[in-house]
């Protein structure tokens, strides 16, 4: 029982390692995102002003303009695909932490009733080794009053053997007197 507690505890550990990474990786991911949609931006107002400043002819604002539309579309298309997959990665990474959650309040339930069961043990050992103390104090008592009694046949024995002999002899001398 303590070995699996042991076990449990170890197993809570390593989901809280876990649930911690994953947060970090959360966390980087995210941050990760924020500079990519600053970058976009800033990417966005560099070419509007390259843009302004190359402007010289209508065919050649026009050039830019399709050029430039088709780039947005592109950079429009990557943003989405990443930001649909770090949505995902999100998801996935929260589901995970969920799951990892339940699981550690689950093996913290456990660990708490083996932790009772091991209380109730411990209570019933020691219940146990007070009726064994008893037990030997009455075995005690009682080698006692057997030896006593015992002592008691014992010396009654001979008186009665010294009152047998004594009386054997007095037959004795009777008989060679008479």
């Amino acid at each position: 029982m303590k070995n699996q507690t042991e076990r449990l505890n170890k197993t809570i550990d390593d989901i809280q390692a876990k649930n911690t990474a994953l947060s970090e990786k959360y966390s980087t991911f995210m941050n990760a995102f924020r500079h990519f949609k600053e970058l976009k931006r800033t990417q966005v107002c560099q070419e509007d002003l390259v843009h302004k400043l190359n402007a010289g002819t209508i065919e050649d604002s026009i050039r830019r303009a399709k050029i430039e539309l088709f780039r947005s579309e592109a950079i429009a298309n990557i943003k989405d695909q990443q930001k649909q997959e770090l949505e995902h990665e999100v998801k996935k990474l929260k589901l995970e932490i969920a799951n990892n959650t339940k699981m550690m309040e689950e093996y913290g339930m456990t660990t708490k009733n083996h932790q009772e069961q091991l209380e109730r043990c411990k209570e019933e050992i020691q219940r146990l080794r007070k009726a064994a103390m008893q037990s030997q104090k009455e075995i005690s008592i009682l080698h006692r009053e057997h030896e006593a009694e015992k002592q008691k046949l014992i010396d009654n024995f001979k008186q009665k053997a010294a009152e047998f002999k004594e009386g054997v002899r007095r037959r004795f001398e009777e008989m060679q007197n008479s």
